[in-house]
């Protein structure tokens, strides 16, 4: 049975609001938590704690790109080529360039509290990395977003003529592709014999994040059996459960972090995103007080504010001091996340008194 994704006056879906809360309290653990990959013994309740909840929080992206999709590609949702690219495509251009240089400069001031000088082949490197959109790390989710809305009116076109079966199968195809393939890659014998013209079939990740884009719009279109829902969230479980061991098994025999296990475009985080999802789906709706509804939205509103500048606090937190080690990770994790969050919401709150800025976050 297919549902209707974006209903009521408001346009906002109670559980797509909360799956965007989730995913930037986990964009936030995730940064938070970087150093703990090698800063704990495997064998440590620090890193258990640390590690296991970073894993976990691998879904964050795939969920923002998944609510985009569930969004965008609703059959109630009309929107034209030069809607996409007038209004939304320009914005994260704009978004982009603004922040792009933003971080351009508090490296190179970074750089200058530690060695006390502008270095001129540091700053000449740092903008040359910005003119070839070498920029920072966690912007790239807007790079990706930008290919899911040009792809958005081509999609739209096929999914008024798809049925049921016809979308099952382009969803099975970008998992394949997307997900599977370059998850088996990783493991022998496919490390080792499954190359040459075959290596083309996968997908990078910009394109591959389309597996997500589609996969919000098929889960919040449809209504999923029980039996299905409930393979979903074990294979979720167990994407957890397999990535933690994957992560921990080669830290404890190369000593270092491989990033391969924790990558988006595997099946343990891929079948992770989608339990979440659908555990939202089914539960955010249930949520009877109109209070806490309202601030879910609220919240919800300001993520993608509290996405670009977070790094910024992240940034100043490492300068003064304020990491992990500043205590025990059940303590400090807290506190970073807290702080991280606090400030970057009264950012948001500050940009939108900022009449050009208001437009864009």
């Amino acid at each position: 049975m297919k549902t209707d994704t974006i209903s009521g006056t408001t346009g906002r879906v109670a559980y797509l609001d909360l799956l965007k809360v989730i995913a930037i309290f986990g964009v936030l653990i995730i940064h938070s938590t970087s150093a703990a990959f090698v800063m704990y013994d495997v064998y440590s309740l620090s890193y258990f704690f640390t590690v296991f909840i970073s894993c976990v929080s691998r879904v964050c992206v795939p969920v923002f790109i998944m609510c985009s999709g569930a969004v965008f590609l609703s059959p109630t949702r009309d929107v034209t080529v030069r809607e996409i690219y007038k209004k939304y495509i320009l914005r994260i251009v704009c978004v982009l360039a603004i922040f792009a240089v933003f971080y351009s400069v508090m490296v190179i001031l970074e750089e200058y509290t530690y060695v006390g000088v502008f270095d001129k082949f540091f700053i000449d490197n740092t903008i040359d990395n910005l003119l070839s959109f070498n920029t920072h790390f966690h912007l790239y989710y807007l790079y990706i977003i930008i290919v899911m809305y040009a792809l958005v009116p081509p999609i739209k076109v096929f999914l008024k003529s798809a049925s049921r079966k016809n979308e099952f199968y382009f969803l099975t195809f970008l998992f394949v592709t997307a997900n599977f393939l370059p998850t088996l890659r990783m493991f022998w014998p496919f490390n080792e014999y499954f190359g040459g013209m075959t290596l083309q079939y996968s997908m990078n990740l910009v394109y591959g994040m389309l597996s997500y884009f589609f996969l919000g719009h098929y889960l919040s279109s449809y209504d999923i059996t029980k039996i299905k829902t409930r393979i979903i969230y074990i294979l979720g479980a167990a994407g957890a459960i397999i990535t933690f061991i994957l992560v921990s098994k080669h830290k404890l025999i190369y000593g270092v972090l491989n990033e391969n296990y924790i990558n988006a475009m595997t099946i343990n985080v891929y079948f992770m995103s989608a339990a979440i999802f659908l555990l939202c789906k089914k539960y955010g709706e249930c949520i009877k007080s109109t209070k806490v509804v309202r601030i879910i939205a609220i919240v919800s509103k300001s993520t993608f504010s509290i996405y670009l500048i977070h790094q910024f606090y992240n940034m100043v937190f490492a300068r003064i001091g304020f990491t992990l080690e500043f205590a025990t990770p059940f303590v400090s994790l807290p506190l970073m996340i807290i702080a991280n969050f606090s400030l970057s919401f009264l950012s948001y709150l500050f940009f939108k008194k900022i009449p050009f800025l208001k437009k864009l976050v």
